[in-house]
C-alpha cells in the first residue's frame, strides 16, 4: 500500500450546559474540525446529545475540498 496524500487535522470537541423543561442540568456537544494553521475547517453548534454524534457529523461535512485545505 502507497500513502498517495496525507493530512493533519485537530478535532475540538465543545461543550454547552443547560437545564431542560424540569431544570435538570443538561449538556450539548458540538465538534470543531481546524487544520494545522488554525483554520476553522467545520464548525458544528453544540446540538447533540453525545460527544460521538457530534464528532460524527463534523466528519460527515468535512469534504474532500476541505481536505486539501488542511495539507
Amino acid at each position: 500500500m502507497n500513502i498517495i496524500e496525507e493530512y493533519s487535522i485537530d478535532i475540538r470537541v465543545t461543550a454547552e450546559q443547560g437545564e431542560n423543561d424540569y431544570g435538570y442540568p443538561t449538556e450539548r456537544y458540538g465538534c470543531d474540525i481546524i487544520n494545522t494553521d488554525g483554520e476553522l475547517l467545520v464548525g458544528i453548534e453544540p446540538e447533540y446529545k453525545t460527544t460521538f454524534a457530534a464528532v460524527r457529523q463534523a466528519l460527515i461535512c468535512l469534504t474532500k475540498d476541505n481536505l486539501k485545505n488542511a495539507a
